[in-house]
């Protein structure tokens, strides 16, 4: 009765409940580079002042992310098509 687990799209969180953790796995390379602003600002507005965000994802070097963003391969076609 002290945790409340919501398996939800981030943009439904509602603005009135404030969370002490949240908790994110594999999202960013399914939100997308135009809307990664969007994701991390509902986070932020979702989490309690002294919450904490844990995030997981898949990187790879910075150096690489804006030729990686222009090409396509079989994640981005069938698994996160129109992510990152």
């Amino acid at each position: 009765d002290r945790i409340k687990f919501e398996l939800c799209d981030y943009r439904q969180l509602s603005d009135a409940l404030k969370y002490d953790r949240i908790i994110s796995c594999e999202m960013l390379e399914a939100v997308g580079h135009e809307f990664m602003e969007t994701f991390f600002l509902h986070c932020e507005a979702a989490l309690a002042e002294d919450g904490i965000f844990v995030l997981q994802f898949i990187s790879i070097p910075e150096e690489r992310y804006d030729e990686y963003r222009r090409s396509s391969d079989f994640i981005k076609e069938y698994i996160f098509p129109g992510g990152c």
